[in-house]
């Protein structure tokens, strides 16, 4: 109950504490990233398809999966074939006040014995030489492409993409 101290009305401390500003509760908001996009196609797989578009498809079957469940919410940074720097594709989720950024990939590696799937989390420091060479190339990558879309016609940032992916 609330006390009445001169004109200010003071909840009791049971009303104050541990209480969410809203009755109504937010959903678990998800940040699905559809990797790479635009002049930005990622890797390519052995008949030609490209990563931007398993990504993008992917991030979309995930999206109509979990948006199934009215208590989550479901965005996805891009919707289409366009290139968005990582920093902008962060800049949505927190806009959006996603709980969880799920960036999707689906690398090459030289070890074609290797299959299956690779879980990411945030981290100053590589956890081994495989995982320190997919991070420094998914930057590098990112870098590449900001610089070629900012500056560069369309021709000149393919080149400088090609190169990239060569290397």
């Amino acid at each position: 109950e609330s006390e009445k101290r001169g004109t200010t009305a003071i909840a009791a401390k049971g009303d104050r504490i541990g209480r969410p500003r809203s009755s109504v509760p937010k959903p678990f908001t998800v940040a699905l990233d559809a990797g790479h996009g635009g002049i930005d196609g990622g890797a390519r797989g052995m008949k030609g398809t490209e990563e931007k578009d398993v990504t993008l498809g992917f991030a979309r079957e995930l999206r109509e999966l979990l948006a199934s469940n009215p208590k989550i919410r479901v965005l996805l940074t891009r919707d289409d074939d366009v290139f968005l720097p990582l920093a902008e594709r962060v800049r949505i989720a927190r806009q959006h006040e996603a709980d969880i950024f799920v960036a999707v990939h689906a690398d090459t590696i030289k070890a074609h014995a290797l299959r299956g799937a690779t879980v990411y989390t945030n981290s100053d420091t590589a956890s081994d030489d495989l995982a320190l060479a997919v991070a420094k190339n998914e930057n590098l990558s990112d870098a590449v492409a900001g610089l070629a879309v900012e500056s560069q016609t369309a021709e000149v940032s393919d080149i400088l993409i090609d190169l990239m992916r060569r290397e």
